[in-house]
């Protein structure tokens, strides 16, 4: 078991699924914003 082999296998299928959960986070908190921003109003 090596660590370069470990790491190259691993950064593959965890970048997507935590990409995807970083947007859907920033995603999230746009909406609250924009919730919030028109309420104001």
């Amino acid at each position: 078991m090596d660590i370069r082999t470990l790491a190259a296998e691993g950064k593959e299928p965890v970048t997507g699924p935590l990409l995807y959960f970083l947007i859907g986070v920033a995603v999230l908190f746009a909406v609250i914003i924009a919730v919030r921003l028109l309420r104001k109003r």
